[in-house]
């Protein structure tokens, strides 16, 4: 069975190989869809030849391949074993100190059971592989575990219906946030954010990713997610009591890329900056000593991001290759945020090291989600 003190919390599946001593046996591969804690194991096997049905497939999405960019957001399917189990979690998250212990209790006496028929299967399977007979040995592995994944999925599914239907009281103080907001950013087009209570805590279900649980808020009114402190959000009061809509902020954080040697005295660049494709049209000496530390090439590697910042004008200047150059940035203010000059939506700020050096850089964006009328 699983011990709950081990879960972590994003698992989204696990496993355990169980390896035979024998090279006549078979090795057992226990899988766990979503979290070990809430979930139940079930036993596949490389020598087995189909898998179950539900086992293979997708939510709404479907299985297709298409470009990114052309990608919706996967979304639960009863036909989906993995969705099924994905469900049954953000139920049980919803009153986790009460349901995980139900939920747990019910799926250790079913992985007792799988592993108590284990062994006769085991043992039919190998005489016969050993008879020559490896197309019976596979059925004879599918057909065990194809009972067990009915099993389990019936359980969910029985857990799932019983959650749903209690009613889980809502803390007054989460009340007026809870609810649905329409998010049209980045790859999210007309995409409900669901704002719920989970674990005693508010949270974000984000379209096709997870549940985010929130830390109470800060003196100015944000909502730290609980995993990562580069993500937050806040509402917005409609004036008559009640909230409007919902405020993503999100900060990308970029390293900074030494450049491979430094730059010399009228080379054309500045320390740091030299090896960057936008740097070059300024001189060490315009550009001044208080601005120098932040110019430089910042990157998410590998590659999949990169920023730029250099010297025009008397200020900084914010180039993202292929997107949009010429970005510039208004001085810090109080909290060493600079700005858009032309969106106020977007800013950076910038991240020293132990030395007091620059290391990385932030790109912080707020996103405005409407709520969506109940």
């Amino acid at each position: 069975s699983s011990d709950p003190a081990i879960d972590l919390d994003q698992t989204a599946s696990s496993c355990v190989a169980v390896l035979p001593l024998a090279d006549t046996g078979i090795p057992v591969f226990w899988w766990c869809a979503s979290r070990p804690s809430n979930g139940c194991f079930v036993p596949f096997f490389v020598q087995g030849t189909d898998l179950p049905e539900a086992v293979s497939a997708a939510g709404t999405f479907g299985r297709r391949v298409v470009p990114p960019s052309e990608a919706e957001p996967d979304e639960f399917s009863s036909r989906s074993y993995w969705w099924v189990f994905r469900h049954l979690t953000d139920l049980v998250n919803v009153d986790r100190a009460a349901r995980q212990v139900v939920a747990r209790s019910e799926f250790d006496a079913l992985e007792a059971g799988f592993e108590a028929g284990l062994g006769d299967v085991l043992a039919e399977a190998v005489s016969l592989r050993i008879s020559g007979d490896d197309i019976g040995a596979s059925r004879v592995l599918d057909t065990y575990t194809s009972h067990c994944v009915e099993a389990a999925t019936a359980k969910a599914n029985e857990l799932r219906e019983r959650f749903a239907a209690e009613v889980v009281e809502i803390d007054s103080h989460f009340r007026p946030y809870v609810g649905t907001y329409v998010g049209d950013f980045g790859p999210f087009q007309d995409a409900d954010f669901e704002v719920k209570v989970q674990n005693g805590r508010l949270a974000v279900d984000v379209p096709g990713q997870m549940v985010f649980e929130l830390l109470d808020p800060d003196e100015e009114g944000r909502w730290y997610f609980a995993m990562t402190p580069l993500v937050a959000v806040s509402f917005e009061a409609d004036g008559a009591g009640g909230i409007s809509a919902l405020i993503f902020e999100q900060a990308s954080e970029l390293t900074r890329e030494e450049p491979e040697s430094p730059a010399s005295e009228g080379s054309g660049g500045t320390e740091g900056a030299a090896e960057t494709d936008t740097a070059k049209s300024f001189t060490a000496d315009e550009v001044p000593e208080e601005l120098k530390a932040y110019i430089g090439k910042y990157v998410i590697p590998p590659g999949l991001a990169e920023m730029n910042v250099t010297f025009a004008d008397g200020g900084l200047v914010l180039n993202i290759p292929r997107q949009q150059a010429g970005i510039v940035l208004l001085p810090p203010d109080e909290k060493g945020w600079w700005y858009f000059s032309a969106d106020s939506a977007a800013a950076v700020s910038f991240i020293e090291d132990d030395d007091g050096g620059i290391s990385r850089l932030h790109l912080h964006q707020r996103f405005e989600l409407p709520r969506k009328a109940d």
